[in-house]
């Protein structure tokens, strides 16, 4: 029985559950558990009932991973989540802390308004953690992501529809360099800046709300030349202002 140097407690003895039971109900061949711990020297018969010669490794593992489900408001931790949750069920959005950097899993069908603040939550937990945020694509999932789920299966995630990636995603994973060890990730901290960055018309804002566009801060996606246009200040001078004055003003002008 091969034992990885990170296993949990209880994974370790339900190992050892199931290898009590088929010694228990092999009554041809006399078995016993031999325990084989990762990073030791097995025994060669281990190796043997491989294809080919497996060498050990040290997982990237370091600690206890985190697992938090996202909401439009929320970050809450659920250790429970599995694939079926996040491919079956259209969960939406989880994170995981997996001791080096913080992963976040975003479903395909998730509207953008709802991306974009399940990223923004992700960044600001990965600020208050200190550590650098990656988004992990539906289908593509690394083992530094997967290895924290209690199973997780190729055959569901093959058979899964192709990603649909929304614009803003794209754009800001075009040539981003990531991490050596860590695949199909795109920084957060980019998409987040593609967001902040796009801008809209007046008038495209005024015949409807664009997809990723935060509703209540739609002032903030006018160019500098157009918000000086439409409420005679600039941006800087308007965020000065109270609460109740900025909405006073943003329903002068049907921003709202």
């Amino acid at each position: 029985m091969w034992i990885g140097s990170k296993s949990e407690t209880h994974e370790r003895e339900i190992g050892f559950e199931l290898a009590k039971r088929i010694v228990q109900h092999n009554v041809r061949t006399a078995l016993s558990i031999v325990p084989v711990q990762e990073l030791s020297d097995a025994p060669a018969t281990f190796y043997q009932l491989f294809d080919t010669l497996r060498t050990k490794y040290a997982t990237p593992i370091t600690r206890v991973p985190r697992i938090f489900s996202l909401g439009t408001f929320s970050i809450e931790e659920n250790d429970s989540l599995t694939q079926d949750d996040l491919y079956d069920n259209g969960f939406g959005a989880c994170l995981v802390d997996n001791g080096e950097a913080v992963l976040v899993w975003i479903g395909r069908s998730v509207a953008d308004a709802l991306r974009r603040k399940a990223l923004k939550l992700a960044d600001d937990y990965a600020k208050f953690v200190k550590k650098s945020a990656f988004i992990v694509q539906p289908g593509r999932e690394p083992i530094e992501f997967t290895a924290h789920f209690r199973a997780w299966s190729r055959i569901m995630t093959r058979t899964a529809s192709r990603t649909v990636t929304s614009a803003m995603t794209r754009k800001a994973s075009a040539k981003i360099a990531v991490p050596s060890g860590v695949d199909f990730v795109t920084p957060v901290s980019s998409v987040l800046k593609a967001y902040e960055t796009q801008t809209y018309s007046y008038e495209e804002l005024l015949r409807s709300i664009p997809e990723g566009v935060d509703a209540g801060k739609l002032e903030t996606y006018l160019s500098e030349r157009e918000f000086f246009e439409v409420f005679e200040m600039t941006l800087k001078e308007y965020q000065k202002l109270p609460t109740w004055k900025q909405a006073q003003l943003k329903q002068a002008v049907y921003l709202y």
